[in-house]
């Protein structure tokens, strides 16, 4: 959920996504005149770097993408599902009709991968949710994510552009499978 190495305190300010991201950086390689080898050189970037999100494809500088300079408020854990379907509504997987994780009119849980995936990736980022289990909990993450994923749901209610929020999930509602 949180980066701790070389992306720590980085996340994108328009869709909350904090896996992956495309940094212009300054890189120091081994040259001759047969060519270049990668023996592991340094790269560092500077908070004026270019940075582009992989999920939404938002451009911007690292001083940008650092949690620390977006708007107070990012970042929270909301408590509770009752809170996430009601501000969000997830949809219903209308590709699946055995899908789970029915918060009372249809499984809303998309799959990581096949026709469901595509779905997902064609939707809006800030609609975009990922089902994590991180520290023996269930959550509903902001944004899509790739590490601890279970699946994806879709919400008919966009998160504002530089909120991120997850959502602590029951874990009685993964009877029967999350994904």
């Amino acid at each position: 959920m949180t980066n701790k190495n070389c992306l720590e305190g980085i996340r994108c300010p328009q869709c909350g996504h904090e896996d992956a991201f495309r940094i212009e950086a300054q890189i120091t390689v081994y040259v001759t005149d047969d060519g270049t080898e990668d023996q592991g050189g340094d790269y560092a970037w500077e908070d004026e770097s270019p940075c582009q999100c992989v999920a939404c494809m938002h451009t911007a500088t690292i001083k940008d993408f650092r949690i620390e300079n977006q708007s107070a408020g990012e970042g929270a854990t909301a408590c509770g599902e009752d809170a996430f379907v009601e501000r969000f509504r997830p949809i219903v997987n209308h590709i699946n009709p055995n899908a789970s994780f029915d918060f009372g009119y249809g499984g809303c849980i998309f799959e990581t991968y096949g026709e469901e995936y595509e779905f997902v990736c064609a939707q809006n980022p800030r609609c975009i949710w990922t089902l994590i289990e991180a520290d023996g909990g269930l959550y509903a993450e902001s944004g899509m994510h790739i590490v601890n994923r279970l699946g994806y749901f879709i919400s008919e209610t966009p998160l504002e552009p530089v909120e991120h929020l997850s959502f602590c999930l029951a874990a009685a509602e993964t009877e029967g499978g999350a994904a």
